[in-house]
């Protein structure tokens, strides 16, 4: 049927030279526009929700579709389909929705996810932001990459996300196999804001090679380098070459302050272009004066020193679902919200050194004044100003979005007390306006670094943001060591072209269900060790989640009891901020496990000594052996038990379920 039809892109941002044929693969979902029923009149395939039932009311293509109703914007419920996948690859995920009085709700009314499990567990997803309103037949579509490690049957969901309300149809939705990806897409450099000020410039390129049916030993891979009129001035081949990155040195300080353009190519063996990316960077004489930026080093500088981000998440939210209306008046009156001075003062008391405000734009600049006083710092948000997702700014449209960022900059961006901009908390990869918001924060305040945490895809935000955080919370449902996966993955994707400002957990998820009875706050042991594991991955600060879901779970867990051991764990780790910010040289282990093993660590140089920093993530005794290229005259345990007995060069260490070891090595001099 003709109706009028428009196109709501996720992902496929094609790289020129090559195609996406997802188009050209098969759709592998069965009954993909509920044409199909059974003798008993149900519909194959689905699991209908109690919110959807067929529809002939001018479906998409062929005779029916579905539509979905919601009244109560308290109900969820999904209508779902079990499709196998094939892990490792992408996969494009459309459908055909129109709306009916759709509100937008959280992120975007109706829309549909594919969901896959790890071991039958939940594990992650690929949530595109949906439509809303009245619209007529628009195509949603993105592009989910299935991890290798996830398992083959997955679930796609077409559903009205939370609080949303209204009616909507789907129809003709598919999921296929993308057989056919660019081998290059996309390229970074490791210099804050690409400024190179002389010296060896790493870039970093993105590769797909097996998804383009390449290898490093078949892909050929150059680099060039054109100035502003658009001449090769140089001529790079990779250093490296994996099946999902690349890396090269351009020595900047042989070329002239200016603009240039990197092109990446990769190609086959019989020549033909295969995939090419572009980036930029401009060479400067010297680095510009900033109040706080990223170092080659991937650190924090505020105000020209080394600043190692420890801090949590704040909001004025402190009451739960569960909460009956005299509980929450309670909260509210010992609480009022997050600038309460009684809050503040705890905390600056603590050895945490900066907080994130969720609720930014009611924070005035008296409230920055008193933190500042404290000594504390501020990662402002402005991550609510994306149009569709989030209502903080009170945005009509797209067009909104700059102003409302510009009009919080000139409010408080002078601030002493603000140290970087929190720019994006899980927006999709797929829109487009990440990088905008990235462009627009760099032209209204080039004098701060931005910040944005996501908790899958994580080189798709690449470009995005100068400091990148990964969020994981798997307690209680799963292992702490999960984090571990998380944080390696981030550090595998960003290469070092990122600072790492991860968000390990300290709160209840249960805050957010119907019975916090259900549920519980990781140990101490499992705060500890979940934030070694980021640390021992590459993590360059961290901002726990959350200090506000502390006092909203305080009726079932007491807040002086988890704050007791919250501040301890903290304070172990502000003991060792000198060394975690050390950039001198350390003896590297000649012997140790495997980047792969449960077992992770990280060494660093300080006034002649290395610092070992290990933990095991695992849930079991643990015994692993370090080898050194020199002897050791003495090894202090700072954190957990040391070597039984050291040997010269080499460590026996022996670890209890989720240990923290952090060891002073002071070589035989």
């Amino acid at each position: 049927m003709g109706h009028c039809v428009s196109t709501l892109l996720g992902l496929l941002l094609l790289i020129a030279g090559c195609r996406l044929a997802a188009a050209e693969m098969p759709n592998t979902l069965t009954n993909p526009g509920f044409e199909e029923r059974n003798a008993a009149g149900d519909i194959i395939g689905w699991s209908i929700s109690s919110e959807a039932a067929l529809s002939a009311e001018s479906p998409h293509g062929g005779a029916w579709c579905l539509a979905t109703t919601r009244t109560d914007r308290d109900a969820y419920h999904l209508t779902t389909i079990p499709v196998t996948v094939r892990p490792g690859w992408p996969h494009e995920i459309s459908a055909w929705i129109r709306t009916r009085g759709i509100t937008q709700g959280q992120a975007g009314g109706a829309t549909l996810c594919m969901e896959w499990t790890k071991s039958g567990r939940y594990y992650e997803g690929c949530y595109p932001t949906g439509i809303w309103g009245d619209s007529d037949w628009t195509l949603v579509k993105a592009i989910a990459i299935v991890p290798e490690d996830a398992d083959p049957q997955v679930r796609l969901v077409c559903y009205l996300r939370r609080e949303s309300v209204g009616t909507a149809w789907f129809d003709d939705l598919s999921v296929r196999l993308v057989d056919d990806w660019p081998a290059v897409t996309s390229l970074y450099t490791s210099a804050y804001r690409d400024w190179a000020t002389g010296g060896p410039l790493c870039v970093g390129a993105r590769l797909e090679l097996p998804w383009a049916g390449l290898s490093p030993e078949t892909a050929r891979l150059a680099l060039r380098v054109r100035n502003a009129d658009g001449e090769v001035v140089s001529s790079v081949a990779p250093t490296l070459v994996e099946n999902r990155r690349a890396e090269f040195v351009v020595d900047s300080g042989a070329l002239p302050v200016g603009d240039y353009t990197l092109i990446c190519a990769a190609r086959d063996a019989s020549h033909r272009i295969r995939g090419m990316a572009t980036g930029s960077f401009r060479r400067l004489a010297e680095m510009p004066a900033c109040r706080a930026y990223i170092d080659d080093h991937q650190r924090l500088i505020v105000d020209g020193r080394p600043f190692f981000p420890l801090g949590t998440y704040w909001n004025t939210h402190y009451h739960r679902e569960d909460h009956t209306p005299e509980q929450r008046a309670a909260i509210y009156r010992k609480y009022p919200n997050s600038r309460d001075r009684k809050l503040l003062d705890l905390y600056a008391e603590s050895p945490f050194n900066c907080l994130m405000p969720y609720d930014s734009w009611n924070w005035r600049q008296a409230d920055l004044d008193y933190v500042h006083a404290k000594g504390l710092s501020v990662i402002f948000s402005v991550k609510d100003s994306f149009y569709g997702i989030c209502n903080a700014y009170q945005l009509k449209s797209p067009a909104d979005e700059r102003p409302a960022i510009a009009r919080e900059v000139e409010r408080v961006g002078a601030h002493p007390a603000i140290i970087a901009w929190y720019i994006n908390d899980e927006v999709s990869p797929d829109d487009p306006r990440l990088r905008e918001h990235q462009r627009w924060m760099e032209e209204l305040d080039p004098g701060r670094p931005t910040w944005a945490v996501s908790y899958y895809r994580h080189a798709d935000y690449l470009g995005t943001c100068d400091a990148y955080g990964m969020d994981c919370y798997p307690i209680p449902s799963g292992p702490a060591g999960a984090v571990l996966h998380q944080a390696r993955a981030a550090a595998r994707t960003v290469h070092g072209g990122r600072a790492l400002w991860h968000v390990p957990q300290i709160s209840d998820t249960g805050t957010y269900g119907k019975d916090i009875t259900r549920s519980r706050p990781p140990t101490l042991e499992e705060m500890r060790a979940m934030a070694w594991m980021c640390i021992a991955s590459g993590a360059n600060g961290l901002v726990f989640y959350s200090f506000f879901d502390l006092i909203r779970a305080e009726d079932a867990t007491p807040f002086e009891t988890r704050w007791a051991d919250i501040t301890r764990m903290a304070g172990e780790i502000r003991a060792l901020e000198p060394v975690l910010l050390s950039i001198e040289p350390a003896l590297e282990p000649v012997t140790a496990p495997a980047r792969t093993d449960l077992v992770a660590w990280r060494v660093y140089g300080y006034q002649g000594d290395t610092y070992l920093a290990t933990v095991n993530a695992d849930n079991e005794p643990r015994q692993v052996e370090f080898r050194f290229p020199r002897p050791f005259s003495e090894v202090e345990a700072l954190l957990g038990r040391g070597p039984q007995a050291p040997d010269g060069d080499s460590l026996s260490l022996s670890y209890s379920p989720l240990e923290v070891k952090v060891l002073k090595l002071t070589p035989r001099r």
